[in-house]
């Protein structure tokens, strides 16, 4: 649910995370989830879930690291999360595995390398409703300049595919 509150002459839009939703993924400890500075990997994709409304929906997961969101992307009805992480972890992630197991409905993917480069040259493999970027900036690069040119290539992907449907970048 979304609650909008008025402050002076600004509108402040909160999201009100249902207490059920939030309740049954902190009781799912098997992902070993750790906050992550404001929001937590619980938090973040129950929230935009409840915002834009997740149901049969595409996510794409742009630096995904294991993939903690996955759990949750799911949870919120995604029917399909794509991860796409540029380093390479020590371990194998066992969270889409996981995941798979508590949301066999949802296809789970991760492809390492680094997203800019793959998108644009598999725009087909990464098509999506939803793209999911957290403080992510390439290298000599403001934060500003890599979200309009990430923006920009997730508008090509769009007409390259020839999909109607809207497109999202959350970050």
């Amino acid at each position: 649910m979304v609650k909008t509150k008025k402050f002076g002459k600004h509108e402040i839009e909160s999201i009100i995370i249902p207490e059920k939703r939030f309740r049954e993924a902190l009781s799912d400890s098997s992902y070993d989830i750790q906050p992550l500075g404001h929001r937590t990997p619980i938090e973040v994709p129950l929230a935009i879930g409840e915002y834009l409304g997740l149901e049969g929906k595409t996510v794409c997961d742009l630096g995904c690291s294991y993939g903690y969101h996955f759990p949750n992307w799911a949870r919120c009805g995604a029917s399909s999360v794509i991860g796409v992480e540029k380093s390479t972890p020590k371990t194998p992630s066992s969270i889409p595995q996981k995941a798979h197991k508590s949301f066999p409905s949802t296809d789970f993917k991760i492809y390492r390398g680094n997203y800019f480069n793959l998108l644009q040259k598999y725009p087909e493999k990464f098509e999506a409703d939803v793209y999911y970027a957290w403080g992510f900036a390439k290298k000599k690069q403001s934060f500003k300049d890599s979200y309009v040119e990430l923006k920009k290539l997730i508008e090509q992907m769009y007409f390259q595919c020839q999909r109607s449907n809207p497109k999202y970048l959350v970050s």
